[in-house]
Parts: structure tokens; sequence; C-alpha cells
């Protein structure tokens, strides 16, 4: 029974097949579902409110943000425009990359594994470049946020040009190596949605009304258009009432971070507050489950690297084995 998915796809173990399921498959089904965002849409941006889609113009675009007051975030007609071609690179990306890691199609296609590789070292480039702004700024651009951010774009960088040096060495077995690794990073913003559900439950039932994350009045005004809903905003915080634009932006509230109530600003707090915590946690577990990986599959490795010597010692190279000055 697990011989003939072992040899649809090309892989000698199983325990490499449940690891390609669980990193580069379940990434791809995260991408496609994604895909359900996209919207033709006729009419250039007007100023969304509350949790309207944000359009960044006419044609086909991403139907996003869907979390409560990120949409505040792209009334900036530069974020919206970083934000359609982050998204336009990284989920072509994502569904793309199953492909580049089933074995049968290195064995029989080699040249589609490497015009993939280069279209996808390309995607991740642009996706990088694209969400140091956005991740800067996302759920309120706290300092973990901003942090988790920047350890990501290192990460996914470093290994990617290690990757690619390895390739140009004829050194397989690196490329092989920091490839995983490379995509094994990136997947952990599929991994950090995980752990906000675990750290939003264990801080509602630890810790509840214990937390609270300054949010401005402008955000929790652009949170709630409907003038009822405003109005109720105002009587929770009267402070945000009656003032300019200017000092809106301004002017911060402590909002409690809790799902108790049903309350948009408090649910958007608890989103704000634990987000980059999860992308720190979600990245040390990626990174502890690829080296162990990588430390179970040493035999591959070790094949590739005796494969990749002996091609570079018949490029040149490398010295042959036992020959001295």
């Amino acid at each position: 029974m697990v011989s003939a998915p072992l040899r649809l796809t090309g892989f000698t173990k199983t325990s490499a097949l449940v690891y390609f399921f669980l990193s580069a498959g379940l990434f791809a089904i995260f991408c496609l579902a994604e895909l359900r965002w996209l919207h033709w849409q006729k009419d250039a941006y007007t100023g969304a409110t509350g949790r309207d889609p944000v359009y960044a113009g006419k044609g086909l675009v991403w139907n996003s943000p869907r979390g409560p007051g990120e949409g505040f975030l792209y009334k900036r007609a530069f974020l919206r425009a970083l934000q359609q071609v982050h998204l336009w690179s990284v989920i072509p990306a994502g569904i793309l990359l199953p492909l580049q890691f089933l074995p049968i199609v290195r064995r029989k296609y080699i040249t589609l594994h490497r015009w993939a590789g280069r279209l996808l070292f390309i995607l991740l480039m642009i996706g990088n470049i694209t969400a140091y702004n956005l991740g800067m700024n996302a759920f309120g651009g706290m300092l973990d946020t901003r942090m988790f951010t920047l350890i990501l774009l290192v990460c996914t960088t470093l290994s990617a040009y290690k990757a690619w040096k390895g390739i140009r060495d004829h050194r397989i077995d690196i490329h092989r190596a920091w490839t995983i690794r490379c995509w094994s990073y990136v997947g952990s913003i599929l991994s950090l949605r995980v752990w906000m559900v675990i750290l939003i439950v264990g801080i509602m039932r630890i810790a509840p009304d214990t937390f609270y994350v300054a949010i401005s009045c402008a955000k929790m005004e652009f949170m709630f258009p409907d003038p009822v809903d405003r109005a109720a905003m105002y009587e929770r915080h009267p402070s945000c009432f009656n003032l300019t634009t200017a000092a809106s932006e301004k002017t911060y509230m402590g909002i409690s971070a809790n799902m108790k109530r049903v309350n948009l600003e408090e649910t958007t707090a608890i989103l704000s507050l634990v987000f980059g915590l999860a992308g720190m946690i979600g990245l040390i577990m990626n990174i502890g489950f690829v080296e162990t990986y990588l430390n179970l599959t040493r035999d591959d490795d070790e094949r590739l690297k005796k494969f990749s010597m002996a091609k570079r010692r018949k490029l040149g190279l490398e010295k042959p084995e036992g020959k001295e000055e």
C-alpha cells in the first residue's frame, strides 16, 4: 500500500514522503486555499473601511486583508501595491513548491526542475523584498512582530543564497540541504497560524483580561464605519470622541487583549499580541523539524556528496583522489 505512493513520487523512504506531505504538501494546500481571496475588481480603490476588502486597483487583485483592523494599514497606496506584488509572488511559489521537491521530477524532467528552481528563487526574493514593509507594520507593528519579520527574511535569503551557490559549485548535497532549510523557514508562515490559535486559547484560559495592546483611535474608527457601531465604540473609549484626524492618529487607547466579549477592537488586540510570538515559535519549531529530518537522511547527503565530488573532479574543480601537488 505504501509502495504505490513511493513509486509515483520517486521517494525511496516512507519518512521522506511523510515529511514532503507535512511540509511542501501542506504549504501548497494552504496557498491553494488562499486563491479564494482572488477577486476581479471593476472599480479602483475608493477607501475601504472596517472589514471590507481592500483593493489595489482595477483587474484581478487579492481581496485581503482578513484580520480586523488590518485594512487600516492599506489605506496607503504604496503598501497596497506591495501587498499585491507580495501575494502574486509567494502564493504561486507555494503552489509550485511540491513539484520542485518530487524526486521523480528531478530524475525524469531535470530541465523542468532547473527552470522551476530559478522561478522559485526569483519569486522568493520578490516576496522577501515586499514582505519587509508589510511585516514591519502587520498587526500593529509590535517589536516581536518586527523581530520575527527580520529574522525570517535573513534566514530565508541567506539559505536561498547558499542553495544557489551550492548548485553553482556543483555541490548537490549542499544545494539540497539549504533548499530544504530555506522552504522550511518559509513554512513558519503556516506554523504561526497554528500557534496563534494555541496562544489565544492559552491566554483566554489562563490569563484573560491580563494583557493590553495600544491601538489608535483612528484605527478603531476605521474598524467601525457604521454610525451605530462607532457610537458604541465611543462609549467604550470616550477619549476618542470628537478628535481631529491628526489627533485621532496620535491618540492611543489601552485595549484589553481577549475574545470573551464581542468587541472587535479587543479581538484585534489579542491578534496583535500573539502574532509575533507565534511566528518566532513557529520558526523555531520548523528549524527543529528540518534539522531532525536532515540528520535522519544523512545517507542521502553522503550519496549526493560522493556524486558531487565525482562530478567536480570530472570538471577539473577537484583534484583526483590520491593525487598530490
